[in-house]
């Protein structure tokens, strides 16, 4: 059988390509492993790994702040029409002043 290329998923070798049996980690008859890359070249791909990493961490957090941005501009479209209402009532409340003869009544 012909090895397939996987990504290590370890703490030690996270996103690490390397060759492995079709039945890798599945039989125990199957042990065929190599890294796919030259040992050289690790601390880039180790570099890779933790800029994928990081890379998600700051998506999660956009998302979060996009959510608290939109919560924030409806609370304050919510308190902006309250003003308006509020004003528009209490100006209709409000009687105009009558000045009679002997002065405001």
């Amino acid at each position: 059988m012909e090895p397939v290329l996987r990504v290590s998923r370890t703490n030690e070798n996270p996103g690490r390509r390397f060759w492995g049996c079709v039945y890798y980690d599945m039989k125990e008859q199957c042990k065929f492993f190599q890294w796919a890359n030259p040992a050289e070249d690790d601390d880039g791909y180790m570099e890779a790994a933790r800029l994928k990493k990081k890379v998600a961490c700051l998506k999660v957090k956009l998302k979060a702040t996009k959510w608290r941005l939109n919560v924030a501009i409806c609370v304050g479209l919510v308190g902006w029409v309250g003003l308006l209402y509020m004003w528009v009532y209490e100006s209709g409340k409000r009687k105009p002043a009558y000045v009679g003869a002997n002065g405001l009544l």
